[in-house]
């Protein structure tokens, strides 16, 4: 794992074996070039603990975030009994429903 990377530089990388017989030859060369996803204004992590453990995360909007926090403070029985999040991979949606949640954070976005 390298962490020290600057966004659109290329980094070239080689590895070895260290055996009981020495050192390998070097791999075969391979490159990456690290991209941040781009963080649009605005934009907060919502992290979603279900009653399993398993944890939901999705980068949404403030206003999204607002509105699953209104949601989730409703009055028990009234409203949807899911939330619906737009997965934004070929359509896709995931559903959450009120009695699966434990707790969510929001985490700004810097």
């Amino acid at each position: 794992m390298d962490n020290d990377v600057v966004n659109g530089t290329t980094y070239y990388y080689v590895v070895t074996a260290i055996t009981a017989d020495g050192e390998s030859e070097n791999s075969n060369e391979a490159s990456a070039t690290p991209e941040a996803a781009p963080v649009e204004e605005g934009q907060v992590i919502l992290r979603i603990t279900m009653h399993d453990s398993s944890e939901r995360e999705y980068k949404v909007s403030k206003a999204v975030a607002n509105d699953f926090v209104t949601w989730c403070n409703r009055s028990i029985g009234t409203g949807n009994s899911c939330y619906v999040f737009d997965k934004g991979i070929q359509s896709s949606k995931e559903y959450l429903f009120y009695e699966k949640i434990i707790s969510f954070e929001v985490i700004p976005v810097a």
